[in-house]
């Protein structure tokens, strides 16, 4: 792997996932020039992942790939998660950032809520508006270029005037956004769309004669399979024959850019993926040199401004000015979508792009994605289709029609809602498999669709399956199930927090003031969990070790370096952790748990494990009065 923080036309990596995590470190000398990460799965700004992350970044170029900014959206742009990704930038320094042509965020009853996959916008003048305004929002707040993903979906609308490749050199165009080809995708779309593969192929090649080459910023490749009628692109197997045709398609009519071996599921032995990438380089090495090279700028005829060209790099365009380096992102996660550029090229300067947004019989365009998503958390029994917005339609070749379509998005989503779960309740998923075999996946699923999420991190979601449990614990759900889930999403939430900082420093003051003057606070990252109860209790055994020589009481959990331990207490110092967290003075926590509790070893154990934040005087500690 190759240092540095901008990728040749020529380069090749592959999608870094979390099975290769270790073996991709542990070998310098593998022929890789960049590692794409998704962007979700390293928000939390703390943990062993974000370090991972860093040190990765320090070692070969890193590209950022993101579904959560929804893009699309009709209820606008998260600034919350654009603030959190503009951080994340910031730390890794990525070479590329990408995200995709399509929505996921919605209004749902009386919230918004989080689809987790891109959705389909109208391939009208309409939807091409609300890309542009959002594209255009988050390159200003994020201080560069970004490229866009072209989608593979089983529906469209039947508003759909423009063809894709129009549709994306128009957004290109107004933007200055760069375009990320998924070469899968559009293989996989002519399938959908009722094609053969001979037929498919053919359509793909026009396709790719369709984009703007000074547009192109990046390739994604990856497998597909074809289940019952339907084709998906699902990233679980070999780049197929078919794609490879149009990567080679694409490398002499467009020319080399950044190639990403795309594999997510079913992944295979990193050698595998090495070889895939080997195969890339093979397909590279017939070109002509001046289809390595990036095309020469293209200046705009009407703006003083320059085409980006590829590959795309941290720098930003002059489309993106350098000063939007530093410009303050909103200070609030207000969700309505910022203004329309000024500067964005009007309808009638764009050629053969049909005006329809002025037909009244046009739908709300925020009510058809609300319905896509509603009918996409429908229970089991429900006619799905019945709940579909108006104007949605499956591709042509599919076959069972939309019904077939809109439960393929929901067999996505349930392995998501499942894979999601698994990763933060671990024991609780062995406990329940062990109960009744099958039953996590349904309960993931029920989860989801009755508390979807609302937030871009699927790491932030978790916590809702607590709540579930503990309310169908009236229905004879276990209590032990509840109890274990409470101990694993502290476990989980700790690890992610920043890395906690405690001030050393003020220790001096336990000499210097009497016991009675002075108070400790205990870091943020301390939870404690009382055990009484005999199905809780049996969550004791999950600990490791424990403190105190008497019967153990309660579970602590606190973050440990860059995961998160949990220990097991007596009574004894059970009672002191609560006192210092009700807020009580030295004296007075001393006086609650009586002579038999060994401050000093206590004192040593704290500060080593960093379970203690600071000392304070009584007068520095916040009252109900006010704050200090």
């Amino acid at each position: 792997m190759k240092r540095g923080s901008t990728l040749w036309p020529v380069a090749v990596g592959i999608g870094w996932r979390q099975p290769h995590y270790r073996e991709v470190m542990a070998h310098s000398a593998l022929d890789l020039d960049f590692l794409e990460v998704h962007t979700e799965n390293f928000l939390a700004p703390g943990g062993a992942g974000r370090q991972l992350l860093l040190d990765a970044a320090r070692r070969c170029p890193v590209s950022l790939h993101g579904v959560g900014l929804g893009l699309g959206s009709a209820v606008g742009v998260d600034y919350r998660h654009l603030q959190r990704v503009r951080a994340l930038i910031e730390a890794v320094k990525p070479a590329v950032v990408s995200e995709h042509a399509g929505f996921t965020r919605v209004r749902h009853r009386h919230g918004i809520v989080h689809a987790h996959q891109p959705l389909p916008v109208p391939l009208s003048p309409r939807g091409l508006a609300r890309l542009v305004s959002q594209v255009d929002a988050v390159q200003q707040g994020l201080g560069r270029q970004i490229l866009i993903e072209n989608l593979g979906a089983h529906v469209g609308w039947d508003e759909d005037v423009i063809s894709e490749p129009d549709f994306l050199n128009a957004l290109a165009e107004r933007t200055g956004c760069g375009l990320l080809l998924d070469l899968n995708s559009v293989f996989v779309h002519a399938l959908n769309r009722g094609l053969d593969d001979e037929a498919a192929l053919r359509a793909g090649l026009g396709w790719l004669d369709g984009v703007e080459p000074a547009a192109v910023g990046q390739y994604h490749v990856s497998g597909h399979s074809r289940v019952d009628g339907l084709v998906f692109a699902d990233h679980g197997s070999a780049v197929g024959e078919a794609v490879w045709s149009l990567y080679s398609h694409a490398l002499t009519h467009i020319g080399a850019r950044p190639t990403l071996i795309e594999w997510d599921n079913a992944l295979p032995p990193l050698t595998a993926l090495c070889g895939e990438v080997a195969r890339a380089r093979r397909e590279q090495a017939a070109l002509d040199r001046e289809l390595i090279a990036p095309p020469p700028p293209r200046p705009s005829s009407r703006h003083e401004r320059v085409r980006p060209t590829s590959p795309p790099t941290s720098r930003p365009t002059s489309r993106i000015a350098a000063e939007r380096d530093t410009a303050p992102m909103p200070s609030t996660a207000v969700s309505q979508p910022p203004a329309r550029d000024r500067r964005c090229l009007p309808d009638a300067e764009l050629p053969n792009l049909p005006d329809v947004s002025n037909q009244p019989h046009l739908p709300d365009l925020a009510d058809q994605q609300a319905g896509l998503v509603t009918a996409l958390l429908a229970g089991p029994g429900t006619d799905i289709a019945d709940l579909a917005p108006a104007g949605l339609r499956a591709l042509a070749g599919i076959t069972g029609g939309l019904p077939r379509a809109l439960r393929a998005y929901q067999a996505h989503l349930s392995a998501q809602a499942e894979r999601a779960l698994a990763a933060v309740y671990p024991r609780l998923r062995e406990r329940v498999e062990a109960d009744e075999p099958g039953s996590f996946a349904s309960l993931a699923w029920a989860c989801w669709r009755r508390h979807p999420p609302a937030d871009g991190d699927l790491g932030e979601w978790g916590e809702v399956l607590v709540g579930l449990l503990a309310g169908a614990e009236a229905e004879g759900l276990p209590p032990l199930w509840t109890a274990q889930a409470r101990i694993e999403w502290e476990l989980h939430r700790v690890a992610r927090i920043a890395d906690p900082q405690a001030d050393l420093d003020s220790l001096a003051l336990l000499g210097r003031l009497p016991a009675g003057a002075v108070r400790l606070v205990l870091a943020d990252h301390v939870a404690l969990h009382g055990c009484d109860a005999p199905g809780p209790r049996a969550l004791l055994e999950l600990a490791s070790e424990s403190f105190g020589s008497g019967p153990r009481h309660a579970l602590m959990v606190w973050r440990d370096g860059w995961g998160a331990q949990s220990i097991a207490l007596d009574g004894v110092t059970t009672r002191w952790f609560e006192s210092l967290r009700a807020g009580l003075d030295l004296e007075r926590a001393l006086h609650e748990v009586g002579a038999a509790f060994d401050f000093s070893a206590w004192l040593s154990t704290a500060v080593t494990r960093g379970w203690l934040a600071r000392v304070e005087t009584v007068e520095m500690a916040v009252t109900p009065w006010g704050g200090r």
